[in-house]
């Protein structure tokens, strides 16, 4: 990742790096300050010009995110730690992969010593497919006066890349907010919804079912909701979106 407005930035500092010598860095209470070790050129022409600071290496974690429901597809996004003795700025930033621009993203304001994480775009190696939802109806006889709805959503997660991913997948539980419409969660089994430690599934504050995955190179996972949904006979129920659908 680099900062700049174009694609031949990434090709510019490259070729600076073998005779780049390491910036000083002097921290103040307000400010930090950045003193360039070797000579450069800025021309008066009364336009923006960028001088390489340092090039920082670090160790990234790649990890998948994905809301189906929404969209079908997965975002990459990367996990890192500066570990470096520069403060990084805010601002917009280039993305490169194997020295080929893919995106543009916005950077935070990131000190020393701190994690950051950075949004990256789609990955179109992991194809997410979201199925039709089945449901059927059951009733208690004659006399019920309660009908129960059982849904069941099932989501596929391809991996056709080289290498194992770890993703992120959320699927919203429906939740009622009238006392005569009863949803019971069948699977996956959650033994305790107030838990919110990273199992591999769990529910969020929002209502989200959430499975954290480990999916093997070109391989697949099938993950399945299924609740029901208990209402008066002869009322219809109807779901709204609401933003608890987000990741």
């Amino acid at each position: 990742m680099e900062y700049g407005d174009e694609a031949s930035d990434l090709e510019e500092l490259r070729g600076h790096e073998l005779e780049l010598p390491s910036s000083e860095v002097r921290e103040s209470l307000t400010s930090t300050a950045y003193e360039i070790l070797r000579r450069s050129t800025i021309l008066g022409d009364n336009t923006g010009h960028k001088v390489a600071v340092g090039i920082v290496d670090l160790e990234p974690v790649f990890e998948h995110d994905t809301v189906p429901k929404r969209s079908p597809h997965a975002f990459v996004k990367v996990i890192a730690k500066n570990t470096s003795q520069y403060a990084l700025l805010p601002g917009p930033s280039n993305v490169f992969f194997d020295n080929n621009f893919v995106a543009k993203t916005s950077m935070k304001s990131v000190s020393p010593s701190e994690e950051f994480t950075c949004s990256l775009g789609v990955d179109p190696s992991v194809r997410v497919a979201y199925r039709p939802i089945h449901k059927y109806r059951e009733t208690g006889g004659i006399i019920s006066k309660t009908t129960t709805t059982t849904y069941r959503q099932v989501i596929e997660v391809k991996n056709t890349r080289q290498d194992a991913i770890k993703i992120t997948v959320h699927e919203q539980l429906p939740l009622s907010s009238e006392e005569k419409i009863k949803v019971h969660l069948l699977e996956p089994s959650i033994k305790d919804k107030n838990d919110k430690t990273n199992k591999p599934v769990r529910m969020d504050k929002n209502n989200n079912i959430v499975w954290l995955l480990e999916v093997a190179s070109c391989s697949s996972q099938d993950l399945v909701l299924k609740y029901t949904v208990d209402h008066p006979s002869g009322e219809e129920i109807e779901f709204t979106e609401t933003a608890a659908a987000q990741a």
